[in-house]
């Protein structure tokens, strides 16, 4: 199986994990149909892109803790494959304020556009949240200055809307493979 075929496996079946654990938590009253990724074209499609830019600039380039706190849910948790989970939100502004601004690794990210898919999610015919699910690459510049590409990892973010803000209240982290 080739990388890009694993990574599309695994974003499938974290999505279909992740709407089978949203859904239990919810009593529902019919059968919604399911629905499709949205085209690139859409609002919701570069709104979601907006965030996701915005995110991760916050996070890895500014260490802007204020930022970071305004797009993150109040009952946002957090799930990685080698570093375990992170079940409060100030715990993980705080691990992640540790593990980037302090130590100041110059870290880069790379989200790999085309493997990106925004799926919406409805309750009532209303627009409620979205799921996020992509690739991206992680690079940390060398001793001559030049980036290198480190790691790759699929991630999945359950975006909210609320207080009239689109919100990450769940985030995975998984599939990360060091590159040598």
């Amino acid at each position: 199986m080739t990388i890009l075929q694993n990574r599309l496996a695994k974003s499938v079946l974290t999505l279909s994990l992740l709407l089978t654990c949203a859904c239990s938590t919810t009593k529902q009253t019919s059968i919604v149909p399911p629905t499709t990724a949205v085209e690139a074209s859409s609002d919701l499609y570069k709104t979601i892109m907006a965030k996701d830019h915005a995110l991760f600039k916050v996070a890895f380039y500014d260490c802007d803790e204020t930022g970071y706190n305004k797009l993150l849910s109040e009952s946002f948790e957090f799930y990685h494959d080698k570093g375990g989970a992170t079940l409060n939100k100030a715990e993980f502004i705080k691990s992640s304020r540790e593990r980037r601004c302090e130590k100041e690794v110059g870290l880069k990210r790379k989200l790999i556009t085309e493997s990106m898919k925004i799926y919406p999610l409805y309750k009532n015919n209303e627009l409620y949240g979205a799921v996020q699910t992509a690739d991206h690459d992680f690079y940390i510049r060398d001793q001559d200055g030049a980036s290198k590409l480190v790691e790759t990892a699929t991630f999945t973010h359950l975006w909210l809307m609320q207080e009239q803000e689109w919100k990450i209240s769940r985030a995975l982290s998984f599939n990360h493979i060091s590159i040598p």
